[in-house]
């Protein structure tokens, strides 16, 4: 464990940190990451319950691969509730934030982030983990426009977004599935659109989404089952 003042600067040599590390405190309030970074993953609990964290930038031209959360394992910016700003910088290599499998609800990486508003994925991404962003209470925009490589999205990963109004999938076009509970309880969700690509929708998907007004599927034959869209208006 190491005990960090008001910020943290990584520079772009280091390459690994080790597994089980844990950087931060109730004073840290910056995580800024060099240009050019050679670090390729960030894992399981390193930065998590820094309360007073409320940016993190991981710099432009970084080899960042993979931000990891683990089944049994705290996700790496789990319950930093002051967090507003995440900067994934230009010409990302980023390809995966969480592991995409199923795990407890504490383990998400971006989960219980309640003043996170807004989020820009980077144009490569291809998986969103479990939780990734359960119970984010006031995010209410996730840009996935330019999101054309992403095919998985990890089950419960948007539950409790209460803040979220809208979500558009629709150039997600590798996206086969909507796993299970994905907008779980999302009571301000109105408006849904899904690729072409969708094959399944699975149970609870839409559970306890009270304001859903439109869902818009550009695919055809898509499997609805009865708990789907159960507590939906």
């Amino acid at each position: 464990h190491i005990t960090c003042g008001k910020s943290v600067k990584i520079a772009n040599t280091v390459k690994v940190i080790k597994e089980f590390s844990h950087i931060g405190g109730n004073s840290l309030s910056t995580i800024e990451f060099d240009n050019n970074s050679q670090l390729a993953f960030v894992e399981n609990s390193l930065f998590v319950g820094s309360v007073s964290l409320t940016s993190i930038d991981f710099g432009d031209n970084s080899q960042l691969r993979y931000i990891e959360g683990h089944k049994g394992v705290t996700g790496v910016f789990n319950n930093c509730i002051s967090l507003t700003n995440i900067d994934f910088g230009k010409n990302s290599k980023l390809v995966a934030i969480g592991d995409g499998t199923e795990h407890a609800d504490d383990c998400g990486v971006f989960s219980n982030c309640i003043s996170l508003k807004e989020i820009e994925l980077p144009y490569g991404i291809t998986k969103l983990g479990s939780y990734i962003f359960s119970g984010c209470s006031s995010l209410t925009d996730i840009n996935f426009e330019d999101c054309t490589k992403l095919d998985i999205i990890g089950s419960y990963a948007f539950e409790k977004c209460s803040s979220l109004r809208s979500i558009d999938l629709s150039k997600c076009t590798k996206i086969k599935r909507i796993d299970t509970g994905t907008f779980f309880d999302c009571t301000s969700l109105e408006d849904v659109r899904l690729p072409n690509s969708i094959e399944c929708i699975d149970n609870y998907a839409f559970e306890n989404c009270s304001k859903l007004k439109s869902i818009k599927c550009y695919a055809e034959n898509v499997p609805i089952t009865g708990t789907i869209f159960d507590d939906c208006p």
